[in-house]
């Protein structure tokens, strides 16, 4: 994927139509989706509530160190039972850590 000129798809998708073909549906993978709408959008309007949110968070150390405690409190409880654990929502580490787990219990 070198342009919307010169590219692979760009080529594939001139020949077919050159044919008499019907445009060919092009994707990009999910690695370039991602990309592309880092470019594109403006994440300023997502991000404004986030840091907000983060900073009162650590804005005081005991907001800080009961939170801190409430995730290290939930992975435990994570490999206490690790096949009752929804692992699409944890974080890559902690879903690879649990994986191994399972694996290695089956």
């Amino acid at each position: 994927m070198c342009g919307k000129n010169k590219g692979v798809v760009a080529l594939v998708s001139k020949a077919v139509e050159n044919d008499g073909g019907s445009k060919p549906l092009v994707l990009h993978c999910i690695i370039h989706q991602q990309s592309l709408c880092g470019k594109c959008l403006d994440m300023s309007e997502v991000l404004k509530p986030v840091i907000s949110v983060v900073n009162f968070i650590r804005s005081t150390g005991l907001n800080h160190r009961q939170f801190h405690f409430d995730v290290i409190a939930n992975e435990i409880k994570l490999f206490q039972n690790p096949f009752d654990s929804d692992i699409e929502t944890l974080a890559p580490e902690v879903q690879m850590e649990i994986i191994d787990l399972q694996c290695s219990v089956i």
